[in-house]
């Protein structure tokens, strides 16, 4: 994935200096001193974006939120001035909704750090949600954990959970990690968790689509 506040701009892996928060209560600047639309600390969006021209698409809901007094409302807009290139196919991605672990960094060069680190072989990454689609979107929730081995990231486990179905109240939901046998004696050291308003392996992000989320955790323990 890539964002920019002023052009193209490839992610790097590393730790987020500050933890991501799972409850989605606190809110700072997207990409200070260029926007000053807040993401959630510790979640980066293309709220960046609106520097140059893409519509607002993180903002809190506060008016009837899950747990606490927000949570985080994702909504499919237009994206303006920056190449989102498409993992799954080729070509960009012009429409989208998305909430990723991490933060921009706006000086001293544009770019994103993500991650966070955490140590264990987690179950489940349980979160609650609701969903306002377009016709025939779907929203996704994608978790990943990781450990550096020297040289480079493994991915040791991942998950995701989707949905298409328009819901009007939150309801708990969950996804389970699916852990890679060749790393079967192997911890974590890092996650990463994205949210998205809009399906993007396949054709069908609708500007528009909601996807509200709240009060993330993690559970369980996946063994030897």
């Amino acid at each position: 994935i890539i964002l920019s506040a002023v052009a193209f701009v490839a992610f790097a892996f590393n730790s987020v200096a500050q933890a991501p928060d799972l409850m989605f209560e606190n809110w700072g600047d997207a990409a200070p001193p260029f926007v000053t639309i807040d993401d959630p600390v510790g979640w980066a969006s293309l709220n960046a974006l609106t520097a140059v021209g893409t519509d607002t698409s993180v903002t809190q809901e506060t008016i009837a939120p899950n747990q606490g007094l927000i949570s985080a409302k994702i909504m499919t807009v237009d994206v303006v001035g920056a190449a989102i290139p498409n993992p799954y196919t080729t070509g960009d991605i012009d429409t989208a909704g998305i909430l990723v672990m991490g933060k921009i960094n706006a000086l001293p060069s544009p770019g994103l750090t993500y991650g966070k680190p955490m140590s264990g072989r987690p179950a489940t990454l349980a979160f609650t949600c609701k969903y306002s689609p377009m016709p025939g979107d779907s929203a996704f929730v994608l978790a990943y954990l990781t450990r550096y081995n020297g040289s480079s990231r493994d991915t040791i486990a991942w998950g995701k959970y989707a949905t298409g179905v328009t819901t009007t109240t939150f309801a708990a939901n969950s996804l389970t990690m699916n852990y890679d046998p060749l790393f079967s004696t192997v911890w974590a050291d890092t996650m990463l968790v994205f949210a998205s308003s809009s399906v993007y392996s396949h054709p069908g992000a609708k500007i528009g689509s909601i996807f509200y989320i709240d009060a993330m955790s993690w559970s369980g323990y996946t063994g030897i």
